[in-house]
């Protein structure tokens, strides 16, 4: 019989889904979208950034 995987937790308020993602994306991804501007944010949300927070 299979084990079942761990759940994930899920966060209860907008700090601790940030504060995950945080910790979740490595550091070159974090210091790449911390130098973009809105509009590079924005299409980056419509593409990796967001299925990557939807796989998280």
């Amino acid at each position: 019989m299979p084990v079942p995987a761990a759940k994930k937790t899920i966060p209860k308020t907008i700090g601790e889904a940030v504060d995950h993602l945080i910790a979740a994306l490595p550091l070159k991804d974090r210091t790449e979208n911390a130098k973009m501007d809105e509009k590079d944010v924005i299409e980056l949300n419509h593409s990796s950034l967001g299925l990557f927070i939807r796989l998280e």
